[in-house]
């Protein structure tokens, strides 16, 4: 959550570093944010502050550590060597305007119209409480008739999920869930965990896409900053959409560090048109180009079918990565992951 003057709030799940700006070598990210303006900057700005002056939160120089001189020397001298590392580098890419008053007044043009509302978890209550983060999903998904898109980098279902989107899809909602493929995730562990859940989740009969880590041009030029051409994008989109009227954006994954362990925050909008656009955009990570369609067969066995690509087995980048993922099976790690 970033707020600015509290005039404008940007909410969603990008961190800082490297891969969630386009500037990453070894991948980055396909993400997305959004910007708010008007009377949810209140509730924003009070749940900001809900943590800045939360008894849980301190000040680095209140922990009273203190190094040698010399070692500040060296940090220092490490810094300096970093930064004028990096200011060589950026300067080979391309130079964003000096003025922003033109960007400005066409963004405001782009702002689509809604209600929106902060919603977040209890920075201390997290274990034992009666609300969390992940009870909006009841909100959005109880009143979906037609439609429940979810976008997921990180997929390890938790308590009922399974058996909500079950009754959901039995109620006639078409049910759609995008995340990561092996090939596509950043964190290998994650996926040895998901990989027992893809059955159990194309039997509830929602629709399973995977991201593939060498989307379309278009999608590589929204996660690479040229002259930056990462070996891999990971999808990294959070985000729920229902009816294409209601959506949420925030930092919430599907596993447990983040329902269970993690506060996590976003905003819940209602507007149809932010909410078409959510879709439609999901919608094209799931083409063939983007992403891989899981289809159950009548043994029980799944095949990842992209266009006139047909796979038995999980795509990967490489022999190492599976077997990292096949080891990592056996870690007892779920419940942190």
């Amino acid at each position: 959550l970033m707020i600015v003057d509290n005039h404008i709030a940007i909410a969603g799940g990008r961190n800082i570093g490297n891969e969630y700006f386009g500037l990453g070598t070894k991948y980055n990210f396909i993400d997305i944010d959004v910007l708010a303006v008007g009377a949810v900057l209140g509730e924003s700005s009070h749940a900001f502050d809900d943590y800045w002056n939360n008894t849980a939160v301190y000040p680095v120089n209140a922990w009273g550590v203190l190094l040698p001189e010399n070692t500040y020397e060296e940090m220092r001298q490490t810094i300096t060597e970093i930064l004028a590392d990096y200011t060589s580098r950026l300067s080979s890419y391309p130079l964003q305007p000096a003025n922003w008053q033109h960007w400005l007044v066409e963004l405001e043009r782009e702002l689509d119209i809604g209600e929106a509302h902060l919603l977040q978890d209890d920075p201390v209550q997290i274990d034992g409480r009666d609300y969390r983060l992940v009870d909006m999903i009841a909100y959005l998904s109880d009143p979906a008739e037609h439609e429940f898109i979810l976008s997921t980098p990180y997929l390890i279902p938790v308590g009922d999920f399974l058996k909500v989107v079950q009754q959901k899809v039995a109620q006639g909602l078409r049910v759609r869930i995008l995340t990561n493929s092996l090939s596509s995730t950043n964190h290998t562990l994650v996926n040895s965990h998901y990989n027992k859940y893809r059955l159990p989740i194309l039997e509830t009969g929602a629709e399973l896409q995977e991201f593939r880590h060498r989307p379309s041009v278009s999608l590589r030029a929204q996660a690479d900053v040229k002259p930056v051409e990462a070996p891999f994008v990971s999808l990294h989109a959070k985000v729920l959409v229902s009816d294409r009227r209601r959506c949420f954006i925030g930092s919430l994954n599907f596993d447990p560090r983040a329902l269970v362990i993690n506060s996590e925050n976003g905003l819940l909008i209602e507007s149809p048109a932010l909410a078409e656009k959510l879709a439609d955009f999901l919608e094209e990570m799931m083409e063939p180009e983007n992403g891989w369609n899981l289809v159950l067969k009548g043994d029980n066995s799944i095949e990842w079918q992209s266009g006139d690509t047909i796979l038995t087995g999980q795509p990967s980048r490489g022999f190492f990565q599976s077997m990292a993922d096949f080891f990592g099976r056996f870690l007892p790690v779920e419940s942190q992951l």
